[in-house]
């Protein structure tokens, strides 16, 4: 019984993690008015969802990891290989894409999340989210630039807004050399 007990094994996941990557994972919980039921007893599913349901919380902690996997569901992709700026500056040109097909992101989007929602890095804002407008054969792009000081900086893409807590994008924190590597744009060109 003790490998059905979910709560601790997160707890011991969550306390594996470094204190930045905590907030990215979340358990769902009730409290069970009396005692559990059995693995295979259906007559108390009714019961169960009704807890779910009716608890203000939870509606509110359902709401809030909707958005985390919403959110995680952008991406970033690099374009070209990072250019030289002055300043021993890195240039990143970049799109901001999403894995959801865009009428389902948007109405997501519009349906948890009503205030504006943008999109930064550490220091620089990167825009707005514009839903349909940033819609191209009904996929989410929108592209971003944005400065790093050498391919090997840490950095990361968060959707913002006043209304919910900074969420990191898909595949962050990471560094443009990772994404060069991943996008195999250093590869040689064919003549």
């Amino acid at each position: 019984m003790s490998s059905f007990d979910g709560e601790s094994n997160f707890r011991n996941v969550v306390n594996s993690l470094d204190r930045e990557n905590r907030g990215d994972y979340k358990g769902l919980n009730v409290v069970l008015p009396r005692n559990e039921p059995a693995m295979d007893n259906t007559s108390r599913m009714d019961e169960l969802r009704q807890l779910v349901y009716l608890n203000p919380q939870m509606i509110q902690e359902c709401e809030e990891t909707i958005y985390a996997l919403l959110i995680a569901s952008f991406y970033f992709e690099l374009n070209t290989s990072l250019s030289p700026m002055p300043g021993n500056r890195m240039r990143c040109l970049g799109t901001i894409r999403c894995r959801l097909p865009g009428g389902v992101m948007v109405r997501l989007v519009e349906r948890i999340h009503p205030s504006r929602l943008s999109f930064a890095t550490h220091s620089k804002a990167l825009g707005y989210y514009f839903g349909e407008r940033n819609l191209s054969c009904r996929r989410y792009r929108k592209s971003v630039e944005f400065t790093v000081r050498d391919l090997d900086q840490l950095t990361s893409i968060y959707a913002t807004s006043a209304k919910r807590p900074r969420r990191k994008t898909s595949a962050f924190l990471q560094t443009m050399q990772w994404f060069i590597d991943r996008q195999h744009l250093d590869a040689p060109s064919k003549s």
